[in-house]
């Protein structure tokens, strides 16, 4: 699992968007990170998470506006102004780097438990 970093400058950051907007970028962060997509988010999958009643034109419309997202065409960067997220690479290093930590931990834990048993 990947968590979503947000820095304490956020609330601040956004004081001047709506709380769609707010709840929006949140949201988008979470699908983004959810999938590795390094803060690029297709259009089209904004209507897939999107738990607002709100036009979501006029909500990515704002975020624009405000500078907060980028409009790429076909996809927004969410993450141009906050670079908190961490990157597919980072990630798969930090999983990699992990995976290697418990399997040598594993193998401690079975050579210990070989040691007991052969001694008398």
């Amino acid at each position: 699992m990947t968590m979503v970093r947000l820095g304490t400058e956020l609330p601040h950051e956004c004081r001047e968007i709506s709380d769609s907007a707010f709840r929006l970028v949140i949201e988008a962060w979470c699908w983004s990170v959810s999938r590795q997509l390094d803060d690029i988010v297709p259009k089209r999958d904004i209507r897939r998470f999107a738990e607002t009643s709100s036009d979501l034109r006029d909500i990515t419309g704002e975020l624009v506006d405000a500078g907060m997202w980028l409009d790429l065409g076909d996809a927004y960067d969410i993450g141009h102004r906050f670079r908190w997220q961490w990157t597919r690479a980072q990630v798969d290093k930090h999983r990699t780097r992990e995976r290697e930590k418990k399997r040598r931990q594993r193998d401690a834990k079975r050579s210990e438990n070989s040691a007991e048993l052969a001694t008398p």
